[in-house]
């Protein structure tokens, strides 16, 4: 999976991860990136939970390129 969520969206799993942190919910990233399924956020959220170190250091990266 890499960097990138499941399949065709093509949508950064570190962004996913940090519109939740943002207190972002699964409703409102569906309604927002309707090319995101439900499945597509369980992929994300067990990625992130395998893979923390990667996807807060991309986040961290992000916020420095701000």
């Amino acid at each position: 999976m890499s960097m990138t969520s499941k399949g065709r969206t093509q949508i950064p799993v570190w962004q996913i991860v940090a519109l939740r942190a943002q207190g972002c919910s699964d409703a409102n990233l569906l309604n927002d990136y309707p090319q995101l399924t439900r499945d597509d956020l369980k992929a994300v959220h067990t990625y992130y939970a395998q893979h923390p170190e990667e996807i807060d250091a991309a986040i961290a990266a992000e916020a420095a390129e701000s």
